[in-house]
């Protein structure tokens, strides 16, 4: 399996994973998607789907692009609404109710944000199951069996502290409520069995209120694991379920 950030913080958020087969699956739609046609030489016969955790642009901005392309859309129907395109194109997910795509194997969670919305649990024979997680307060639930883990470190509340004092409170408890901290990304890893984990990808970071020399330096520390920043153009080969 291989794994290709086009896209990850406010700017625009788009993973690409792609199997030893050629078949890709597409995480958010936030970045020109014309970025990521570009990044699998246009192949859009193998791409087997798009997921979109919510509605805000910098994840879903460029749907409509990928559903011009004749891509199949997943998301949850109060963000297929949002979208404002016609909702017939569009493949409505449910939270905790699995369902296939190509290779495949998707389980999407509620998550805690200001929208409606969801990560994803995503199985594939080559890569096992990886957890996606971003614009979330915190995780509600726990995961057996992970092999890697994309997890949001948004900010870190040290910074955010340091930096947004009371005449800045209302900024400050926005980004505490839409967002993971780094400080509950940590907890989160610390609540799972890593024992088979292989990657732990750390996006959608502040550019601002995040360090992220920092945080691969702790959690390297506290997991032993191969720790990357989720930025564009980050290639990890084989992303696989076993370490090689």
């Amino acid at each position: 399996m291989r794994f290709q950030v086009i896209g990850s913080g406010s700017k625009g958020n788009c993973y690409l994973f792609t199997d030893s087969e050629g078949k890709t699956l597409i995480l958010e739609a936030g970045v020109k998607f014309s970025n990521a046609m570009e990044a699998i030489d246009y192949d859009v016969a193998n791409v087997q789907g798009v997921l979109i955790t919510h509605s805000h642009s910098d994840h879903c901005k460029y749907v409509v692009q990928a559903r011009k392309f004749g891509l199949k859309i997943f998301a949850l129907k109060e963000t297929i609404t949002t979208i404002k395109d016609y909702d017939f194109f569009y493949n409505p997910v449910v939270p905790r109710k699995e369902f296939i795509i190509g290779p495949y194997k998707i389980m999407p969670f509620e998550l805690q944000h200001n929208v409606p919305i969801v990560g994803y649990l995503i199985n594939h024979a080559e890569m096992g199951d990886t957890l996606f997680v971003t614009d979330t307060t915190y995780v509600p639930y726990t995961f057996p069996n992970l092999n890697n883990i994309i997890i949001e470190a948004n900010f870190s509340q040290e910074i955010l502290d340091s930096k947004l004092k009371d005449e800045m409170k209302f900024l400050r408890n926005r980004i505490l409520e839409d967002h993971m901290s780094f400080e509950t990304t940590m907890l989160t890893l610390g609540k799972n069995d890593l024992s088979a984990v292989n990657n732990i990808v750390l996006c959608h970071l502040s550019s601002t209120n995040s360090d992220a020399q920092s945080y691969i330096k702790t959690v390297i520390e506290n997991t032993g694991k191969r720790v990357s920043i989720a930025k564009t153009g980050l290639i990890i080969d084989p992303f696989d379920k076993r370490p090689f």
